[in-house]
């Protein structure tokens, strides 16, 4: 989008829009359900917090409105799977005194804010601070808008509502003036910020110090070699003193060698470091001496996948293997970028098939060897890429053999689940000029038969206290600034035997 923010909006054509559906083009979207009496279930039986992972387990079974002191969320529900991105979909939201109108279209990653009559400014999803989940295609969604944002009613209850969109309707001609309350679109409710209702907030913590007798893993894209480059490589110097990582898995890497990236860590990190590169992007950086690397998939193209044996005796007791991954991007619009990501997670699980059978010379995995996948998996379509890579179910078996559990004990990979350090987010990319929302790009995925996750979080310094900058002397723009990836850091152990 050209703007967001403060902008005025001066184009006939999004006021015809929102007008349109404010007036009564819309109708109330049939998926999404409400609760008894057309009443929205306030959530009192559940008083945990909202982790807005696109699990649901933090809703009640009706429940499709939330709130706590600094976000209102909103649930989704659709007959079928799609991309929310991708819906011609918009959420109305007015305020109780029926002068604060917002609409937003979910396709288009854009709406409108009248914060009284006859004033329309176009807004994109950080003017509502919008975060959704998940990411790739699904049945159901959450939402969490920050109630704080400029672009929200600041009013103690709203009328809201998500309705499709009458694509014929929105190319007509109507009223540049939202319409009355009494104009809403059949099918709205009414919330109320009620504070016996509210959900307990999400815990804000400080950075956690690495975790004794633990490896730290930073899995981060660079962003198009910016770690090397000036000035923001001496952001990167900073964030890099500050994470304390054992084991670096980069990504976009183009144009930069490992020496070139190892050179970064010693002068932010000092001491001895291990590096090697495989396809066109990927770097591991490790404390760890990396007996061997190899590319898996995609290796002279867009969306390579590598795999690095490292010696990790010392901390585990055994070699760990680390697959750094980078599928294809992007979107989910172009059908061949989702065989693209399928077909580099099908490669990489016959990879790791190969190797615990004794087939890949220079990766002899056994049962007892550590596996660790991390990267930028651009999973923004299908969620089958995600199942393949934890489950193994290869869906090309013509081409790549037949399903293997890539764990050594015969099981799943793990999800991390990194969260950030503060609010319910585990978004892992944010670029506010783009048209997308927020969203989990960046996955750590491992096997718990050799490896226990101890900590797990997302680091944005955007969400940390001074007092939590200062003394690492960062500053709250600097990841924002280095990328639009944020650094997701896991903190692994050994597993502790529980046999008897």
């Amino acid at each position: 989008m050209d703007s967001i923010g403060s902008k005025r909006y001066s184009s006939r054509v999004w006021g015809v829009i929102v007008m349109l559906c404010l007036v009564g083009g819309c109708q109330p979207l049939p998926e999404t359900t409400t609760g008894r009496n057309g009443r929205i279930d306030d959530g009192r039986a559940n008083g945990t917090p909202f982790a807005l992972d696109g699990r649901f387990d933090d809703w009640d079974r009706d429940q499709v409105a939330a709130h706590d002191a600094d976000y209102f969320y909103v649930r989704l529900r659709f007959e079928r799977a799609r991309l929310l991105q991708e819906t011609p979909r918009r959420l109305i939201i007015h305020g109780r005194d029926g002068r604060h109108r917002v609409a937003y279209d979910f396709g288009r990653g854009k709406g409108v804010v009248s914060p009284a009559p006859g004033q329309i400014t176009e807004i994109g999803h950080d003017d509502l601070r919008l975060v959704k989940a998940p990411t790739v295609a699904a049945r159901e969604f959450e939402l969490a808008i920050d109630r704080h944002a400029p672009s929200f009613p600041q009013t103690d209850c709203v009328d809201w509502l998500v309705a499709p969109i009458d694509d014929a309707a929105s190319r007509r001609q109507g009223r540049a003036e939202p319409a009355r309350p009494a104009d809403l679109p059949a099918g709205a409710s009414r919330y109320c910020f009620d504070s016996s209702a509210t959900r307990p907030q999400s815990t804000s913590r400080s950075l956690p110090p690495k975790t004794p007798q633990a490896l730290r893993l930073v899995s981060w894209n660079v962003e198009k070699d910016k770690i090397v480059a000036d000035p923001s490589v001496a952001i990167y110097e900073r964030l890099l003193a500050t994470l304390d990582a054992d084991l670096w898995v980069f990504q976009e890497l183009y144009e930069s060698d490992a020496n070139a990236v190892r050179s970064v860590v010693v002068a932010a990190m000092g001491g001895r470091w291990y590096a090697e590169k495989t396809g066109r992007d990927l770097v591991v950086v490790s404390r760890y001496p990396i007996r061997a690397s190899r590319c898996v998939a995609f290796c002279d193209d867009f969306g390579s996948v590598g795999a690095y044996w490292l010696d990790t005796e010392p901390v585990f007791g055994t070699a760990t293997v680390v697959v750094n991954a980078h599928p294809p991007c992007c979107t989910g619009r172009d059908p061949d970028r989702d065989r693209l990501r399928q077909q580099a997670v099908d490669e990489t699980i016959a990879f790791l098939r190969e190797a615990r059978q004794g087939r890949i010379d220079d990766f002899p995995m056994k049962a007892s060897t550590a596996l660790i996948v991390a990267g930028d998996m651009n999973f923004v379509g299908s969620p089958a890429q995600l199942a393949t890579l934890r489950s193994g179910a290869i869906h090309d078996v013509a081409t790549y053999g037949p399903a293997f559990a890539p764990d050594g004990d015969g099981t799943a990979l793990l999800d991390s689940w990194p969260q950030h350090l503060s609010g319910p987010y585990f978004y892992t990319w944010r670029h506010d000029a783009s048209r997308f929302a927020p969203g989990r790009l960046d996955f750590v995925l491992y096997g718990d038969a050799v490896l226990d996750a101890v900590e797990a979080f997302v680091f944005d310094t955007s969400a940390l206290a001074p007092t939590d900058l200062e003394p690492f002397d960062l500053q709250a723009t600097d990841t924002a600034t280095a990328s639009d990836h944020h650094p997701v850091v896991v903190d692994f152990r050994a597993r502790q035997s529980t046999a008897p």
